[in-house]
């Protein structure tokens, strides 16, 4: 008797936020325009609930349900996951904040902040996340502490952890990523693909304010994460890397993909290198990617 394999129950919010994602595009694409930024405000606060934290919170849950069920196919305590999720959260949201801070965007210029120095003159922006200002590679060093400390005291194998955790981390900012289409923010250049985003005029650049129809950057990451998701879930179902391998794949498929972002992107703070002017993510992506591939090839190395 043949016994068809039942589809993971991860994948049913999976397809949905597919649909929703194409069905929104296609909508935009259609119409030209966006839907608001605030779902609703809170009139006694006067405090507006955005959708870019809707679509945040979505990915972090979605990741976690991943990954909470792979862990529960592995026969270990799925608890472990939403309680490190907490454990990670918290440095990491510091790490990334830290990371802008000291790397601050051009744009953020339109609010007084044109360097670093500029935070510390004034502290309450140090706080005011509203205005804008995470950075993913903050992010990603202040959720690995985070996690190796909650694997420490609840002395757990960090390595496998963290390859489970790469997992979800890679689903997360594909649905992340579609918070900056309701901004209207991470956008790259000018173009007339046909897939192109409308940016509306209060959201463009001074340099741009003539100019409608930009390429899509937020998508382009959004899809690149997708990607990596479903690869680092085929390689981890395929049991066949060294624990920590998954990981450093990761870094390096973000890395990589982070340095094809920064070819359309238009608002990113730059340093000079050899004469040359980089993208500081493209300089910072480059470093991690080399120095996480000879790390692999070594322990390849010593492995065989």
């Amino acid at each position: 008797m043949i016994t068809q394999r039942r589809l993971p129950r991860y994948w049913y919010p999976i397809f949905l936020f597919l649909c929703v994602a194409v069905g929104l595009y296609t909508f935009h694409l259609a119409t030209g325009t966006t839907l608001p930024r605030a779902i609703f405000t809170i009139a006694a606060l006067d405090f507006p609930v955005y959708w870019y934290g809707v679509w945040i919170m979505g990915g972090m849950v979605l990741g976690a349900t991943v990954v909470a069920e792979l862990v529960q196919e592995q026969g270990w305590n799925p608890e472990h996951v939403w309680n490190g999720l907490v454990w990670c959260l918290i440095p990491a949201v510091v790490g990334a904040r830290l990371y802008h801070v000291l790397t601050p965007s051009p744009s953020m210029a339109a609010v007084g902040i044109a360097s670093p120095l500029d935070y510390w003159q004034n502290p309450y922006q140090l706080f005011n996340l509203r205005n804008g200002g995470l950075g993913i590679y903050g992010g990603i060093v202040g959720g690995a502490l985070g996690l190796w400390l909650y694997t420490w005291r609840q002395k757990l194998a960090g390595a496998a952890w963290a390859d489970l955790a790469v997992i979800g981390l890679t689903l997360g900012q594909a649905v992340g990523r579609w918070g900056n289409f309701f901004n209207q923010e991470l956008y790259g250049r000018p173009t007339n693909l046909p897939w192109a985003v409308t940016i509306e005029p209060p959201y463009r650049l001074p340099a741009y304010a003539d100019v409608a129809r930009f390429h899509p950057a937020f998508l382009y990451e959004s899809l690149w994460n997708f990607g990596a998701f479903l690869l680092l879930l085929w390689l981890y179902r395929r049991q066949r890397l060294l624990p920590g391998e998954l990981t450093g794949l990761y870094l390096i498929l973000y890395a990589v993909g982070r340095v094809l972002l920064e070819t359309v992107r238009l608002d990113s703070r730059t340093v000079g290198v050899g004469g040359f002017t980089l993208p500081t993510a493209t300089l910072v992506s480059l470093l991690l990617a080399l120095a996480v591939g000879a790390v692999l090839a070594w322990r390849r190395l010593r492995h065989d």
